[in-house]
């Protein structure tokens, strides 16, 4: 997440807050998104023969309709031409959402598909380490040959056999260095 897009959404989301508009803000934004994130969006935000007026009024059509605050976040954005931050808005602007709610979101990775009793013990293990409420965002990496993958917020909880294989590779590497400039 780039600083600027982080400054934008928390100035957003303390206006939204305090207006009681939150949920409306961040479903303006997820249409935004959902615009942005297609292959053809975002490469019609970053193509420099798109007219700057078709830019902002493709842009501004995108949340017609929304709630004044989006409207108005939006024209300050387009106006300082920092509209590089929208793709980043929405995802920044819902970690607020849910940090202010006790929620916290864990990105999930196993080689196989968890059973449901594995994701609720894997979920109260995650509360107990974080003191927040776990939403599992599930996905399935075969790379990681066994194991699990966790990471919340910028926390990485690697139990996964890649992980270890990985860390294994490292002391051996680092061993077999040590060793041979102690033969030098």
């Amino acid at each position: 997440m780039s600083l600027l897009a982080r400054r934008y959404a928390t100035a957003l989301f303390q206006v939204a807050e305090s207006s009681g508009a939150t949920s409306a803000v961040l479903q303006d934004l997820d249409r935004l998104h959902a615009l942005l994130g297609s292959i053809e969006g975002s490469s019609f935000l970053r193509d420099p023969d798109v007219g700057r007026s078709k830019l902002e009024a493709t842009l501004r059509r995108a949340v017609e309709g929304g709630h004044a605050i989006t409207k108005n976040a939006l024209g300050v954005i387009l106006q300082r031409r920092r509209e590089n931050v929208l793709p980043e808005l929405a995802a920044e602007l819902r970690a607020m959402a849910q940090d202010q709610a006790g929620e916290a979101v864990a990105v999930v990775e196993t080689a196989r598909p968890l059973a449901q009793d594995d994701q609720a013990a894997l979920r109260e293990q995650l509360t107990r380490l974080t003191g927040k409420r776990i939403v599992l965002d599930l996905r399935d990496n075969p790379d990681l040959l066994g194991g699990v993958r966790v990471r919340v917020g910028n926390t990485l909880y690697d139990g996964s056999l890649l992980g270890e294989l990985l860390a294994l590779q490292q002391t051996l590497l680092q061993a077999s260095s040590s060793a041979s400039r102690t033969v030098s």
